[in-house]
């Protein structure tokens, strides 16, 4: 009784945890996109001090515009990119399957032509047969009479 009293505390524990996770890996990560971006805005002030362009100056301002157009562009071309990655796997997955599904016509086809080639009835008549199936794990066990 105390073990079941125990676990049942647990699972309490562990609902009332996990909305906090959630909160605080939220800000964590809203805390690394700040980071990220302040880092950017470092490294993009540096390049354009390094140009020779002042803050405050039309040149400087310019100078940031281009290296944020610059970067939305690779990040386009980036997005552009997987997605016509994701849009090559989905043809060639879609190729195998018609393929596979053409082969699997083709073996019926065959199949079938053999069955009238030897003269064979392709539909046997029904039977009345009384049958029994007893199911063990994933194995199926059928008896008739």
């Amino acid at each position: 009784m105390r073990i079941f009293a125990v676990a049942v505390v647990a699972v309490a524990l562990v609902g009332c945890i996990a909305p906090e996770q959630r909160l605080a890996d939220q800000a964590a990560a809203e805390r690394s996109n700040a980071y990220r971006s302040r880092l950017q805005d470092i490294d993009d002030n540096n390049r354009c001090v390094t140009y020779g362009a002042q803050p405050g100056t039309e040149a400087y301002a310019n100078c940031r515009a281009q290296l944020s157009q610059a970067r939305a562009l690779a990040f386009q071309a980036e997005a552009d990119r997987q997605n016509e990655a994701e849009s090559r796997k989905a043809a060639l997955v879609q190729q195998f399957l018609a393929n596979q599904a053409r082969q699997q016509q083709d073996l019926y086809d065959q199949q079938m032509s053999n069955i009238r080639a030897s003269g064979q009835r392709t539909l046997q008549p029904a039977s009345t047969k009384n049958c029994i199936t007893n199911y063990v794990g994933n194995s199926a066990y059928t008896s008739c009479q």
